[in-house]
């Protein structure tokens, strides 16, 4: 571990881990609308309609989030330098898109 010394590289990480945690909480919030949306019988109809449109609207702003990265592994998907963890990272987070906007347009 890293003892952090100067005042404003500790509020720099302090903001990170917040926005970290942000973010996770909002991916928890996704699972779980998710996890209730498959129970469409059990709760009602209207609930996974409604769910659905929140649902993307939670996909948005997690995208909204990491808006750098996207932008960031977008521009350079097709070079050599970028890592294949990223590669796939960045297809699996576009084909999601993908479904997501079909699944509302639809």
């Amino acid at each position: 571990y890293t003892v952090i010394e100067n005042h404003q590289d500790r509020r720099y990480v302090m903001r990170i881990a917040k926005k970290t945690l942000w973010k996770l909480l909002l991916d928890i919030c996704m699972l779980s609308l998710l996890v209730l949306m498959y129970q469409k019988r059990v709760i009602s109809m209207r609930f996974h309609e409604v769910g659905g449109l929140v649902l993307f609207a939670l996909f948005l702003l997690h995208n909204a989030l990491n808006w750098k990265w996207v932008k960031a592994v977008s521009a350079r998907v097709f070079q050599r330098s970028l890592s294949l963890r990223s590669r796939v990272c960045w297809l699996i987070d576009a084909l999601l898109f993908l479904a997501m906007a079909a699944t509302v347009i639809t």
